[in-house]
């Protein structure tokens, strides 16, 4: 029976000296044979980084698997947990397998795959090149939508670990849980845009499909004008992506510009020819849309372009219905200006400074001379 008091002592010895000092003390047979069967020296030996220990400790097959969980992880974690390649390597080839999942912490159910791609080119490259492909396949859009392989490095703008994951054969047109492409999940979910366009296109020279569309219909463009993403939509523009494309609920690229917060590329949208007054499903057309959103400019826009404030949805309710608060007072205003107005819709826009300056010249009155 081993004595608890000396594996104490020994994990104190590597917590504390260096790893001269530690192969010293494993150098007996008596020492040799109290670290079988004992997973925390292991460990232990991993988190300081001893490589020379650790190959000792798997020469002598320590009584324990490589991939003998402690505190919720095995040794392959800790390894690529602090970024160790060579030791990566080594628990590899002795038979760690990088399918095993994390338990009972925050990174509940991470592979070694998903810690690695937090990790260095060199880091990910090893455990891919030890991890059989069904492996690969499993710890692709797995999990949640969120923390799978892929979108771990999509999310965090690596295109080094995109450019290793394209050369070990993920598959960048595979759908996730949510049942997007990689190229839509970059576009519906990206909170910033430096380094997204760049992802983007890496995913397209990994062989993404950039026309495939969502469950719903939409297409990349779609995505990038709801989203407000001029960079994105002026090179999703440029290959080719369909600018006619109709949702399953009936809207149009132009619903899309709408809804979303870039007036420049609204304006974009509309040069394009689609039907200003298309209607979806529900009988919305695109100045409906974005008088919902409180987007007066988006309104304005619409409107000189000839959308008709006068075209209800199914439930009999125009534009300026759906701009009852206060605080979108001004954009119902301008609709039921566009209402009232006999002229042409081109011509109904006032310039808003100038009816300013009349309004405050009637309250005030003919300047008085001193």
């Amino acid at each position: 029976m081993k004595n608890r008091a000396d594996i104490e002592a020994l994990l104190g010895l590597i917590l504390n000296a260096d790893e001269t000092a530690t192969l010293a003390a494993l150098a007996s047979p008596a020492a040799q044979n109290m670290v079988r069967g004992v997973p925390e020296i292991l460990h232990a030996v991993v988190k300081r980084n001893f490589l020379e220990v650790a190959k000792r400790l798997v020469t002598l097959d320590a009584g324990c698997s490589v991939d003998t969980v402690v505190d919720g992880h095995t040794a392959l974690h800790r390894a690529v947990l602090v970024g160790h390649v060579e030791m990566t390597r080594l628990l590899l080839k002795a038979g760690a397998h990088p399918g095993c999942r994390v338990e009972g912490t925050a990174r509940q159910d991470m592979t070694a795959l998903h810690l690695a791609s937090d990790g260095t080119p060199a880091l990910l490259q090893a455990v891919l090149a030890a991890a059989p492909p069904e492996t690969v396949a499993a710890t692709t859009f797995v999990i949640t939508p969120h923390d799978d392989v892929l979108r771990l490095v999509l999310r965090d703008e690596r295109p080094e670990m995109l450019a290793v994951l394209h050369q070990y054969g993920i598959f960048f047109n595979q759908r996730g849980e949510d049942g997007l492409t990689p190229a839509q999940y970059v576009l519906r979910h990206r909170a910033t845009r430096a380094g997204g366009l760049v992802m983007l296109q890496l995913l397209e020279a990994g062989g993404a499909d950039l026309h495939a569309l969502t469950a719903g219909g939409e297409t990349l463009l779609m995505l990038a004008a709801q989203g407000g993403w001029v960079e994105a939509f002026d090179y999703l523009l440029k290959a080719g992506v369909a600018t006619d494309g109709v949702t399953a609920d009936g809207e149009t690229l132009l619903h899309a510009a709408a809804r979303g917060p870039d007036l420049a590329l609204l304006c974009r949208v509309l040069r394009l020819g689609i039907d200003v007054n298309a209607r979806n499903r529900q009988g919305e057309t695109a100045l409906y849309r974005a008088a919902h959103r409180n987007r007066l400019a988006h309104v304005e826009a619409l409107l000189q372009a000839g959308a008709d404030p006068h075209i209800a949805d199914s439930k009999g309710r125009t534009p300026d219905m759906v701009c009852q608060s206060r605080v979108q007072s001004m954009t119902r205003q301008a609709l039921l200006r566009a209402q009232n107005n006999k002229t042409p819709v081109k011509e109904r826009l006032i310039p808003r400074r100038k009816e300013q300056n009349d309004v405050r010249k009637r309250r005030i009155g003919p300047s008085k001379r001193r």
